[in-house]
């Protein structure tokens, strides 16, 4: 298992790619969009200091970038029509740009009308940039304005439970991500924020039990097992929270920070024989990886 997040995290980076491509061939996006995102990204890597954890463990190289775009030469040009979340995405960023003073002046000087159609989603983004600012109360409101004139959509039940939750209303956000989740059972931000509300509202049992659920669908999650790590921390668990703290490392392309979080979780000395063992074969996976980079390099 180390050795495969290892993989995962550095060493198929290339074949990541050729399979993105050919998925984009597939599907209604522009291909050739992709070698441009990746360029913004890696700008954004280089420049801004706190880039997302991915930027710094996957770096987008000019190499990798020029071996994109050189696959990307001989796609003709496809012009794509914006999708009914475009709009709600471009608002959300907007809103989550800069402090959240300047987020919510970004939405201040327009004079919106929540049933035109084209206002709806800066008013979605003019309720994030509310909750950003802690006007909770303004920011649900809002929120609920956009709702009734809206299709379902699972950004919209997101906020709203965030918004429920961060007021100090955890058991009322415990009940909306669930109605969210029945909804939208595979939305990511709507499972982080059930696991958020459940760790909240000291139920870790619960916690654990979406989380060990969504590791066995998605494994290469880093924040799945940061949660882990707290919901087996609340149970006072504490050899298997640094195994799981390990497993994040290891999907961040850092076994070094993995080979310590391991040694605190032996030193813990509470777990039984099976886990201890786990904890004992993963370390010897990681320490063969590091000698066989170690050999790579000489």
């Amino acid at each position: 298992m180390v050795q495969a997040q290892l993989n995962f995290s550095r060493g198929n980076e290339r074949e990541a790619d050729r399979l993105g491509i050919r998925r984009l061939l597939k599907t209604d996006y522009d291909p050739r969009a992709m070698a441009t995102f990746f360029t913004k990204l890696g700008r954004y890597g280089r420049f801004y200091e706190g880039a997302p954890a991915f930027l710094q463990t996957h770096p987008l190289t000019t190499e990798r970038l020029a071996e994109i775009q050189d696959r990307l030469q001989n796609v003709p040009y496809r012009q794509v029509q914006d999708g009914p979340d475009f709009a709600l995405i471009k608002a959300r960023i907007q809103a989550l740009v800069g402090t959240p003073h300047e987020a919510l002046e970004s939405f201040q000087n327009h004079d919106y009308d929540i049933h035109r159609s084209e206002d709806v989603p800066l008013l979605y983004g003019k309720a994030v940039a509310l909750w950003r600012s802690r006007a909770y109360g303004e920011a649900q409101s809002l929120l609920e304005q956009v709702r009734a004139v809206s299709p379902p959509n699972a950004l919209f039940d997101s906020l709203r439970a965030q918004i429920t939750l961060d007021s100090g209303h955890v058991h009322q956000a415990i009940l909306q991500f669930q109605y969210g989740l029945q909804r939208f059972p595979d939305e990511r931000a709507l499972n982080y924020g059930y696991i958020t509300a459940l760790l909240t509202a000291g139920l870790p049992e619960q916690a654990l039990k979406i989380i060990n659920e969504r590791i066995s669908l998605t494994s290469s999650d880093e924040q799945l097992y940061e949660f882990q790590s707290q919901a087996y921390s609340a149970l006072n668990q504490q050899m298997m929270s640094h195994e799981a703290l390990a497993h994040a490392y290891l999907l961040l392309d850092n076994p070094s920070a993995a080979m310590d979080q391991l040694q605190i979780a032996l030193g813990a000395g509470d777990g039984n024989f099976y886990q201890k063992s786990q904890v004992e074969a993963t370390m010897r996976e990681i320490k063969a990886e590091l000698a066989a980079r170690k050999g790579n390099k000489k």
